[in-house]
């Protein structure tokens, strides 16, 4: 039941952020993303004291509240633009940090497929590099850092199709 009630408490705190965000009061959007982080983190304690304690879960959760983070300093870019590649630089990396807690969790909790999973990473870095060369779609200061945090995302994304197909399960395909 308490699930549920964060759950509805949440999408209050979204559709806030979002109506805010949409009319530029980015001071007020900040608050109700932190908000709606909050329930999020609510849930996964829950989630983390409800059940036995494992070390998958604790990697899930940090890598939870690393991402939340991350998420509030970039959110930081449109409060104080002057300063945006700072936040943007120092968001990314709390998010790449807890995106390797994900891929450990992962690799604790599942068994993957490993010939899957490197031709998918290679498929998305083919696409990634064909697009930079086509589009010259990365911003000039924040480059390297879009590299890195595409990079972490790209083996991410393998990751869960290599799981895929040595799972198959629908939870491992809506990842």
């Amino acid at each position: 039941i308490l699930g549920i009630i964060l759950v509805a408490i949440c999408s209050i705190f979204v559709t806030e952020f979002l109506r805010a965000f949409y009319h530029k009061r980015f001071k007020k959007a900040l608050l109700y993303k932190g908000l709606a982080s909050a329930c999020f983190i609510i849930q996964g304690l829950i989630c983390l004291l409800n059940t036995k304690f494992s070390v998958v879960n604790l990697l899930i959760l940090i890598g939870l509240c690393l991402g939340i983070v991350g998420d509030e300093i970039i959110a930081l870019c449109q409060i104080f633009p002057k300063h945006d590649a700072i936040h943007f630089i120092g968001g990314g990396a709390f998010f790449i940090i807890g995106h390797l807690f994900y891929m450990a969790a992962m690799l604790l909790l599942h068994k993957t497929n490993y010939y899957a999973m490197a031709a998918c990473l290679a498929v998305l870095v083919l696409l990634c590099v064909i697009c930079e060369n086509q589009r010259k779609f990365l911003v000039g200061k924040m480059k390297n850092s879009l590299k890195l945090y595409i990079a972490v995302i790209l083996l991410f994304t393998a990751l869960g199709v290599g799981t895929f197909f040595e799972k198959g399960t629908l939870g491992t395909a809506l990842f």
